[in-house]
């Protein structure tokens, strides 16, 4: 038995026996958190199963936290959503590397435009190397034109960056925030939780939103509870009017440590602080969260942690931060 096969035994054990605790008629079963099909035991077996590992954060971005999903879903999260996490990451990745940089297009009110090669020198340093081989000679020359006039304090431009899809971006976060709550709560959190709109994304039932729908923020270095919520889920606590679960995922960037992806709790009323934290999103407040333990998931198929989200969520603790 090779490793993976070991890794989804495990994880089909300990999911099977979870699933048991809240739906009783489907024992010795699979769910898939996202599309939420039954698969038996057999489902894991052979070269290509129907259930396999899947990463909470995509494995090319680095994440190596792993929990189960259904092939088809995995895939088609892939494909669809997870390329452009992909993008994003290796968007930054150049910026930051002066042998490669990132191409990109500086569009003037005056009617030019130049390519040019952008890389980071450091914090907030970027140099800009005009490509000559790649732009009109008058062009440069009224690039050069512009950078060499008089007191010069301000060089307005649009820059015209091949990126990644924001929407497709955002699906990807929210499907990794929802698949962290699935690894550390289980089936009570996905079949709990008012959350069926993120499974219509994740399935391809919904397009993405042409306006935002992702409640994030990003966690500077220095923060507290940027240290502590990376890869890991917290219940924010203050201010109360807007309690929701957060989750900890990386970013690309390298200001940020974290980015803190909020999701709803559980009833009526944690719907509506949810609801009151998304149209308050672009004011400033001080935010603390009780980080919970790590190792939680591990006590899925106890009948003893039976609710245990609902549990921790009206008494998180007191160990905090913010």
């Amino acid at each position: 038995m090779s490793k993976n096969d070991r890794k989804r035994q495990e994880l089909f054990n300990l999911l099977s026996a979870n699933l048991e605790l809240y739906d009783p008629d489907n024992a010795g079963k699979f769910r898939c958190p996202i599309c939420l099909d039954v698969f038996g035991a057999d489902s894991i077996i052979g070269p290509q199963p129907k259930v396999d590992l899947a990463h909470v954060y995509s494995e090319s971005c680095g994440g190596k936290i792993e929990t189960l999903a259904c092939a088809d879903c995995n895939s088609h999260v892939g494909t669809w959503f997870e390329n452009d996490l992909v993008k994003e990451h290796r968007l930054w990745s150049n910026i930051q590397s002066p042998d490669h940089g990132i191409v990109a297009k500086l569009e003037f009110p005056e009617g030019f435009a130049v390519n040019a090669r952008f890389y980071s020198t450091g914090p907030a340093k970027t140099n800009i190397e005009v490509l000559a081989e790649k732009n009109n000679p008058k062009n440069v020359e009224l690039f050069k034109a512009a950078i060499s006039k008089p007191n010069l304090s301000t060089l307005n431009f649009t820059l015209n960056v091949p990126t990644y899809h924001q929407r497709k971006l955002d699906v990807a976060l929210l499907h990794a925030a929802y698949m962290m709550m699935f690894r550390m709560f289980g089936y009570e959190y996905i079949w709990a939780a008012p959350i069926e709109p993120i499974r219509e994304l994740l399935t391809g039932r919904a397009a993405p939103p042409h306006t935002d729908f992702l409640m994030m923020t990003d966690l500077p270095k220095a923060n507290n509870l940027s240290k502590q919520l990376l890869y890991r889920v917290g219940i924010m606590t203050d201010p109360p009017e807007y309690k929701s679960f957060c989750v900890g995922l990386p970013s690309p960037n390298p200001q940020v440590s974290t980015r803190a992806i909020f999701l709803p709790g559980f009833g009526e009323t944690d719907c509506k602080a949810y609801e009151k934290l998304w149209e308050d999103r672009a004011k400033k407040f001080t935010v603390r969260a009780t980080v919970l333990k790590d190792d939680l998931w591990r006590h899925l198929g106890d009948p003893n942690y039976r609710y245990m989200a609902q549990r921790l969520w009206r008494f998180p603790g007191h160990d905090s931060a913010e």
